[in-house]
């Protein structure tokens, strides 16, 4: 578990480690990557005049800004799964005897719109497998869709309808628009204005 606090602490240690791989790097006195590779590495001939200063320099940033991400991202899911969790039991408190796990997994996207199968899985306390069947329980009752992000975990999202019928409604409004257009482009007809006919005095 990634608590607040605690990722304060790594990211804090990871910003010091940072700090002083940079000093390393740029300071040209004893304590140094220059003088290190010195006492324990033998320098040949790199590729695209690269020292290995340099590329320790680099490859720390790296491997720290990783380390960075990932933390980052646990605790941003761990606390998605502790607000999901919240709701789930107030929706539960809610329930009726007759309502199943899958009518709160409803109710619960609902709220939350979208949903992932791990965050399912934790909150539900089951398998991603069957958190992935119940999803698609509910998408054969056209409730809920299942997207599949190739690098990602599956996404339950909750069926709008109102959204559907919204841009229905929007489509049949276009269309009426533009008959009425065509219908008031009537052509003119160029009517010749007749003269008024004089009226001779009578003799």
């Amino acid at each position: 578990m990634v608590k607040k606090r605690g990722l304060r602490i790594i990211l804090s240690t990871i910003g010091l480690l940072l700090a002083f791989n940079s000093f390393l790097f740029l300071n040209k006195g004893n304590a140094s990557y220059l003088t290190m590779s010195g006492m324990f590495i033998q320098e040949g001939d790199l590729p695209f005049n690269l020292s290995i200063p340099f590329i320790i320099f680099i490859a720390l940033w790296i491997i720290l800004i990783i380390i960075g991400i990932i933390t980052y991202s646990k605790f941003l899911t761990r606390k998605k799964v502790n607000l999901t969790a919240q709701d789930y039991k107030i929706i539960k408190q809610k329930k009726s005897k007759s309502e199943t796990d899958l009518d709160v997994l409803y109710h619960l996207l609902q709220n939350k719109k979208t949903l992932n199968t791990r965050t399912i899985s934790k909150v539900f306390k089951i398998t991603n497998e069957k958190a992935l069947e119940w999803a698609k329980i509910l998408e054969n009752h056209k409730l809920v869709t299942i997207d599949y992000p190739t690098f990602s975990i599956p996404e339950v999202k909750i069926y709008e309808k109102q959204d559907n019928k919204a841009k229905q409604e929007k489509e049949t409004n276009k269309e009426n628009k533009k008959s009425k257009q065509g219908e008031n482009k009537v052509p003119k007809s160029k009517d010749k204005k007749q003269k008024p006919k004089q009226l001779k005095p009578k003799k």
